[in-house]
């Protein structure tokens, strides 16, 4: 399957790159800078086309004749993604994109939503719970989901909307959680945890995009969450990472935890295991590649 690609050189992007790759499909990859040396997007397999979201080659884009979509692109930087104005810009450019997209005759989207968008329940997240977007982000994502499936609908075409949990991994960004505790203890410094009993569903991003993979060989539509399916609490992943590194006394909770606005946010994955995706790498094992990879 030919296949382009938005977001090509983020962290998810630069993985399904390479996967997809070694899947046999072909990447046409969109991005803003002619020919980057990140690892997977300069790769064979992977024909790169200079635009962005805003304003894509439509002409090259037509003659390489890609079968299929997969949107990758969005604001998520730690710290800054939740409630940036860039979400609004994201949404409205992606909407004209996939407009575009549609006219052209494409008739097959992957998008990447987030678990950000349900309500939360204290329970494991199930495709048909209640979405309560309570930040910039997961309200601009959830307003993206809803226009998708009803134009998608109306053009005969089909969309899948891939709710993504909590990727880790080698690549991912140094301010993202796991890379911040390693860091911290391989510079031997205390790692004081905000909200320790927060339970998370973090996903290797070698499943992950496995998994992407998956429902867009498979033909899927609809929502679909992509996690693990097995929840850590932020105080256990931290422990877990300090015994790997035989750090773990670096590993602090305060008298006083702050309140964390996502408390508990475990995928159910019964519909993605039924496409037949199985997680292949456990966490201790994500954790350890990542150790082993992280820049001192």
């Amino acid at each position: 399957m030919k296949i382009l690609l938005t977001g090509a050189t983020g962290f998810i992007g630069r993985a399904f790159c390479r996967q997809a790759v070694e899947r046999g499909h072909e990447i046409v990859a969109l991005v803003r800078s002619e020919r980057p040396s990140r690892p997977g997007v300069s790769s064979p397999g992977v024909q790169q086309v200079l635009g962005s979201l805003a304003e894509p080659p439509w002409q090259e884009i037509e003659r390489l004749s890609p079968e299929a979509c997969v949107h990758c692109a969005w604001i998520a930087t730690p710290g800054v993604y939740l409630e940036s104005p860039e979400n609004a810009v994201f949404l409205e450019q992606s909407r004209s994109f996939f407009l575009n997209a549609f006219q052209r005759g494409m008739r097959r989207v992957l998008a990447l939503g987030s678990c950000a968008e349900y309500a939360f329940t204290g329970q494991p997240l199930h495709e048909c719970d209640p979405v309560d977007p309570r930040s910039a982000y997961a309200r601009c994502k959830n307003q993206l989901r809803v226009w998708l499936e009803e134009e998608s609908q109306r053009r005969g075409a089909s969309a899948c909307w891939a709710r993504v949990f909590y990727p880790y991994g080698p690549g991912e960004h140094p301010g993202r959680f796991p890379s911040w505790v390693i860091q911290q203890l391989l510079r031997s410094e205390p790692v004081v945890l905000k909200t320790p009993s927060s339970m998370k569903d973090y996903v290797f991003i070698e499943d992950l995009v496995e998994a992407m993979i998956l429902l867009l060989e498979r033909g899927a539509s609809g929502s679909v969450n992509i996690g693990s399916g097995e929840g850590v609490t932020v105080n256990s992943l931290a422990h877990l990472i300090g015994a790997l590194m035989d750090r773990e006394s670096f590993i602090q909770v305060p008298a006083q935890a702050s309140v964390d606005p996502f408390p508990h946010l475990v995928a159910e994955v019964s519909r993605l295991r039924s496409f037949g995706w199985i997680p292949r790498i456990n966490l201790e094992a994500g954790l350890g590649k990542l150790i082993a990879l992280c820049p001192a």
